[in-house]
């Protein structure tokens, strides 16, 4: 992502000072929609909580003797981990079972909790290997069953707990699964098979061999993918005692683990979380590819979409102490602090809605798939949902929104309620109703063309924007009926429409977004399989078009930010702000309020990074703003402040 050069568990009371904002911030009509439409579910009471993981090649390497058992010991308490997976198997590979056995004595010996791990991945002797290139399993074939059941048995002998890592999915498309198939697609196919085997091939197995055994799903971080290859967000949830979410995203100007923007981990934890509810818990990350300010960002977006457990994938890295690892102990007081104050909260702004097992890409040329990552990575407050939005708050309807049977008449009565409806080309392209369409302000049937140019110029409030980077491919679209454009690009002798505004007669406001991101073509075993696999052209969108845009839509509190692209902006429902800077840079965000900005001031319990402020501005020929400076990589945690 080009932003950089280098690249709760259940509900709580609020506190008096919270009901006092509450009755506040209710008397302000311009939030009451948000509030309304807020995230019901709160975040964890308790302290949040750090953890590891330790592979199975790893468990004898840091628990064979005494000495390196000291040592990791030592490593451990020093990172504040006060929990530990311990892996039975991965890839075919299992320690030796009586050091696996030492080890987890000895963390709770030592006060560390200790819990099992597996990574269903091929290997030796242990199931049958997909047919395709990779790591993954055919899980049609009897033998990888039976193998697995033994496996979860013999571990649930020795652990209470039990966790699932990311690998509980298959991509075989051997002759037995064609066959099993018959004429679902792979999509249904897997979904219902991956369920049959998390029940029986897992659950049962570990719940005959230990009747007090808690087993977790933990969810990789590439959600606009799950189905296609298994992952069932509606089954897993309800058959599972929790799960757990990877917020991993790394190096974000990288190829190698895909060019993800850094709040993708926000975005899928809250997601799931919209589903699963209280039995979402912890965050998990790794150390991939990692910068110090980029590891600690996933930190914080894990702790903002309401995470109550952080998990620092793997222990090995925290041992040998990895770069990443001294600067995150150094923040780590800040990350739980930051955790602590949004407790009890809830997310509140703009409800992206993606319906479970949709899909953001489709034969007609839509191309949406992690396009609420981006859109919160330049500043749009995005509250993702699996549910159909409700409440009077902005929606965000993407391509995956039209999986949705029921979406025009939601739509339609959203418009009577004078909704403001936030959507994209592929959305409108995809909608089977031409009413729809036209309330866009274009003609039905809208065409998604699938012809790129090279934007040399934007144009917003007027103005002519120069393009600062050659990666500016910005998809035309269909001539606007009644559309007005409020910002578009200049590409030789065309202006396609950026983004545009619509009243239609009905009520309310409908914006679209001409957002592209990726298709499910783009995507191979060859090459990247599951994350983005190029840079976008909006991550190069210029301070002036994002800007355009954010002051467009409703934000929480009514606060229009003006800031550079890469700043992202969460909002929760007592008041609290954070910014959060994906830049190289310190960078300066200005704040406009509809009240006194002095009521606007950083959290005086949030430890922030040294150079981190915030000043009130007072323009000799315009209305006061907050300013806010944040270091890179880094995030600045803001109050309103009661009257």
């Amino acid at each position: 992502m080009r932003f950089s050069s280098r690249r709760f568990i259940g509900q709580r009371k609020s506190s008096n000072r919270c009901r006092r904002f509450m009755r506040f911030i209710l008397s302000t009509p311009l939030a009451l929609c948000f509030l309304i439409a807020s995230a019901t579910l709160a975040q964890s009471a308790e302290e949040l909580q750090i953890c590891t993981y330790v592979t199975s090649s790893q468990v004898e390497s840091l628990f064979g003797t005494s000495e390196a058992s000291g040592h990791t010991l030592d490593a451990l308490k020093t990172a504040g981990v006060t929990k530990v997976f311990l892996e039975s198997v991965r890839s075919g590979q299992s320690p030796n079972w009586v050091v696996l056995a030492q080890a987890r004595d000895y963390l709770r010996e030592h006060g560390i909790e200790a819990s099992a791990g597996i990574a269903t991945t091929s290997g030796h002797e242990f199931g049958v290997p997909s047919n395709q290139p990779g790591i993954w399993l055919n899980y049609q074939n009897e033998q990888t069953r039976l193998n697995l059941a033994a496996l979860v048995e013999k571990t649930a002998t020795m652990f209470d707990e039990l966790i699932v890592d990311d690998f509980l999915a298959t991509d075989d498309e051997s002759e037995e699964s064609i066959k099993a198939r018959g004429e679902r697609g792979w999509s249904e196919y897997r979904l219902d098979l991956m369920t049959r085997i998390a029940r029986d091939c897992i659950i049962k197995p570990a719940r005959e061999a230990n009747p007090n055994i808690r087993v977790i799903l933990k969810y990789p971080q590439w959600y606009d993918r799950f189905h296609r290859f298994g992952y069932n967000v509606v089954t897993g949830p309800e058959l599972f005692d929790a799960i757990w979410v990877g917020t991993e995203t790394r190096n974000p100007d990288t190829k190698r683990f895909g060019f993800v923007a850094p709040t993708e981990g926000f975005v899928n934890f809250a997601w799931l979380r919209s589903i699963a509810k209280d039995k979402t818990g912890g965050g998990w990350f790794d150390f991939g590819d990692c910068l110090p300010g980029v590891y600690l960002m996933q930190a914080y977006q894990s702790v903002l979409a309401g995470a109550p457990a952080l998990v620092l994938f793997e222990a090995g890295s925290v041992v040998e102490n990895n770069e990443c690892i001294t600067p995150f102990i150094q923040r780590q007081a800040a990350v739980k602090r930051l955790h602590e104050i949004i407790d009890g909260a809830a997310l509140t702004g703009m409800q992206a809605y993606k319906p479970p097992h949709s899909e953001g890409s489709d034969e007609h040329g839509a191309a949406n798939l992690y396009i609420y990552d981006f859109a919160a990575a330049m500043g749009l407050s995005l509250v993702p949902t699996a549910s159909a939005p409700s409440g009077d708050s902005p929606v965000f309807l993407a391509r995956q929104a039209a999986d949705d049977p029921a979406i025009a008449d939601r739509i339609h009565a959203w418009l009577k309620e004078k909704r403001t409806l936030v959507v994209t080309p592929d959305f409108l392209s995809a909608i089977e109703d031409d009413s729809i369409i036209e309330a866009a302000g274009y003609k039905a049937p809208y065409p998604l063309g699938r012809m790129m140019v090279e934007a040399d110029a934007f144009i917003a409030g007027g103005a002519n924007i120069p393009a600062t980077t050659e990666n500016n491919a910005i998809r035309v679209t269909p001539e606007a009926a009644t559309a007005k454009a409020i910002v578009s690009a200049r590409a030789g002798g065309q202006t396609p429409a950026l983004f545009s505004v619509n009243h239609p007669e009905s009520g309310g406001a409908v914006y679209t977004l001409n957002l592209p991101t990726f298709q499910h073509e783009e995507f191979a075993p060859t090459r990247e399989q599951f994350l983005p696999p190029r840079p976008l052209p909006v991550t190069h969108w210029p301070e002036e078009v994002v800007n355009a845009i954010r002051g467009e839509i409703s934000q929480p509190y009514a606060i229009k930010l003006e800031a550079p692209n890469g700043v992202s902006a969460t909002y929760f429902d007592n008041g609290v702000i954070v910014l959060a800077n994906f830049h190289d840079s310190l960078t300066a965000c200005r704040m406009r309020a509809p009240f006194d900005p002095h009521r606007i001031g950083l959290h005086p319990r949030f430890p922030h990074a040294e150079g981190t402020g915030l000043q009130i501005v007072q323009p000799p020929d315009g209305d006061a703003y907050a300013q806010v400076s944040i270091q890179p990589w880094e995030i600045a945690v803001l109050e309103i402040k009661a009257e």
